[in-house]
């Protein structure tokens, strides 16, 4: 399972803190994701194989990749796709949390323009708070 765990000493570097504010994981860069990707889909290869324990009758009769892309899976460290999976966590709270903070910022334009002084004072309120709450907790 070790191939899988992203290294300790990478973690912190590569996986934004627990404890990052709102404002702050909004800010975050996370890395880009691919549209599509050019190769065979991974579910070409592993469908057939059931969840659970495998027999080796089983992993002897799943398909091998081509080449290229066993070579290509071979030369990148397993734990990536763990990377991966953590960043599309992260990216999910991060866009949720994009778009209530947008909201927030149109709504502090709008009551603004209407002249609505009390109402903008929750709104800056909401926002001031968004600094101070988690990503866990939020």
């Amino acid at each position: 399972m070790a191939r899988y765990s992203i290294p300790p000493e990478l973690y912190s570097s590569l996986v934004p803190a627990a404890d990052l504010s709102v404002l702050q994981l909004i800010k975050y860069c996370l890395p880009l994701v691919l549209p599509s990707f050019p190769l065979t889909t991974t579910k070409d290869f592993f469908n057939p194989l059931p969840e659970g324990p495998v027999h080796i009758a089983t992993i002897q009769d799943v398909p091998s990749p081509p080449l290229p892309i066993v070579q290509a899976l071979q030369k990148d460290p397993l734990w990536i796709v763990t990377y991966w999976m953590e960043m599309f966590a992260v990216r999910q709270a991060r866009d949720t949390w994009m778009v209530a903070e947008d909201n927030l910022r149109k709504m502090s334009q709008l009551w603004k323009a209407k002249g609505k002084s009390e109402s903008l004072k929750v709104i800056d309120q909401c926002r001031a708070a968004l600094s101070c709450i988690s990503r866990i907790n939020g």
